[in-house]
């Protein structure tokens, strides 16, 4: 567009200059023109000059540019592309910024407030002269993958914790009897013995009754106190980030009060799925299970019909379930997380704890 107007005021005073026989508007035009006809040998040139590449280093994301010579580039233009995993949106990036001779960083960071996993890739990188006439594609790249994984947006939370300690029960934390673990205080299961097993976990009573050496398998114990149900009500994107970010902003508060939890969610198929969150990087790990654990792609986001559900399985029936399947676990609070805002469910977590 630039160069179009120039070009068209260039032939306006060549045409001028024609009509009124004026030298020093042709002059002036010849010169305009040159100048543009220098602007685009100077980008041709520095575009040999110039090596473009993403690269990644932990979880940043950069743009590094070399330029060779000692003449600064005016402008140079990228557009970089985050691809998210889970549903293919694309969030597009553009940046410009002058370039020195060496080498020059440009950090970027993806701008999707989704839980999941996705990829930078540049999809263009040109030189500019200084009155951005022209943008000459630099040297063509290989297409780099740059896969970073992101979580969601993160809200403030305000709920009520209760100390990190239970009370009134055998253990001072919560007993999990669905996983295999050393509390002599739980048994997980009774089964026949392995070489190996330990003598002193044999179940005599059983063995005795059954003329079978039986094993007794002690229940985990874990601090998972609080424990969390995601619920999945409605067939649509916005529901799935939604029920994510809640989830992310109330586990995030739960870690900032030293206070550990467990959560339960069902997938797409109806597979009922579990984790456990000590930490940011296990609640970072949780999100992207749960991301990965559904093929979002499916799903319009700009879809509202909410007549079937993105998970066939219920935050209510998995922890109906979950409670007959594990009578011995023991949590301080129980609480379905839906797509709800933030709001009305931190009203509903007041009002559990009245």
């Amino acid at each position: 567009m630039h160069l179009a107007i120039y070009l068209s005021l260039c032939i306006f005073l060549i045409h001028s200059a024609l009509l009124t026989a004026s030298e020093t508007l042709a002059v002036i035009a010849v010169f305009m023109l040159l100048i543009a006809v220098c602007f685009l040998g100077l980008c041709i040139v520095q575009r040999f000059l110039v090596k473009a590449e993403l690269y990644q280093s932990g979880e940043e994301v950069t743009l590094l540019i070399e330029k060779k010579g000692f003449l600064p580039i005016a402008k140079l233009n990228a557009v970089i592309h985050f691809i998210y995993d889970q549903s293919g949106e694309t969030s597009v990036q553009r940046t410009s910024f002058s370039v020195p001779p060496g080498r020059t960083l440009i950090d970027f960071d993806c701008i999707l407030p989704y839980s999941g996993s996705g990829a930078f890739k540049m999809k263009k990188c040109s030189v500019c002269d200084p009155l951005s006439f022209y943008g000459i594609p630099v040297r063509k790249l290989r297409e780099i993958r740059a896969e970073v994984d992101v979580t969601p947006a993160l809200e403030e939370a305000k709920i009520y914790v209760q100390s990190n300690r239970l009370t009134g029960t055998i253990s001072d934390r919560a007993i999990t009897v669905n996983h295999i673990g050393d509390d002599p205080s739980e048994t997980f299961q009774v089964r026949e013995y392995h070489p190996g097993d330990q003598i002193s976990r044999t179940h005599w009573k059983l063995t005795a009754k059954r003329d079978i050496l039986m094993t007794r398998d002690f229940a985990k114990e874990s601090d998972s106190q609080y424990l969390f149900v995601l619920s999945f009500t409605k067939n649509t994107q916005e529901c799935f980030h939604k029920v994510l970010t809640n989830y992310y902003s109330l586990a995030f508060q739960l870690l900032s009060e030293e206070t550990n939890h467990m959560v339960l969610w069902a997938d797409d198929e109806g597979s009922v799925w579990d984790g456990f969150v000590n930490s940011e990087d296990d609640l970072e790990n949780v999100l992207l299970m749960i991301s990965h654990s559904f093929d979002v792609s499916k799903f319009d986001k700009a879809t509202l019909s909410e007549r079937t559900a993105l998970s066939p399985v219920s935050g209510e029936v998995i922890l109906e379930e979950f409670l007959e399947k594990t009578p011995g676990s023991s949590f301080i609070k129980q609480f379905i997380i839906t797509d709800e805002s933030l709001d009305v469910l931190q009203g509903r977590w007041s009002e559990d704890e009245e």
